[in-house]
């Protein structure tokens, strides 16, 4: 693991050119510093304590929208649990539904066979008052 360079206080030496341009950086932030804390200290300290006002309300905001986004999201998860069980508790009644229909209609097939005797019963009784009701007239001419 390599140590972190130091930065010195002496004058820069010109065979780092990185070395060079932090240093003058950092000799201008210094110089800045000292600059405004000398001539603007009542301001600036009012300047900070107005940003820290600012920041203390858009944090609060914040975190006001992210529990209104927090109890949107929980009450769309529990609509969509509420759907989703609604929606397999009538496809269960529905499944039940529809094998009950098909047993009704299959005791209906069955007792349909029945009728199809029954019908040639009726065709066979209609044959014969047929041949009586021919009988009869020719009796009566």
């Amino acid at each position: 693991m390599q140590q972190p360079k130091k930065i010195s206080k002496e004058e820069p030496t010109t065979s780092d050119p990185h070395n060079v341009i932090v240093q003058n950086i950092e000799q201008k932030v210094r110089d800045l510093c000292i600059q405004s804390s000398q001539d603007e200290s009542p301001d600036l300290e009012a300047h900070a304590r107005s940003i820290s006002s600012n920041i203390d309300m858009v944090l609060r905001d914040l975190r006001g929208s992210l529990r209104g986004m927090s109890d949107l999201t929980l009450e769309s998860m529990q609509t969509f649990s509420s759907s989703i069980n609604s929606t397999c508790e009538n496809m269960d009644s529905t499944i039940k539904s529809m094998y009950t229909l098909l047993a009704k209609a299959e005791e209906l097939n069955s007792s349909m066979a029945n009728v199809h005797k029954l019908t040639q019963q009726i065709k066979d009784m209609k044959r014969l008052v047929d041949l009586f009701e021919t009988h009869f007239q020719n009796s009566l001419a």
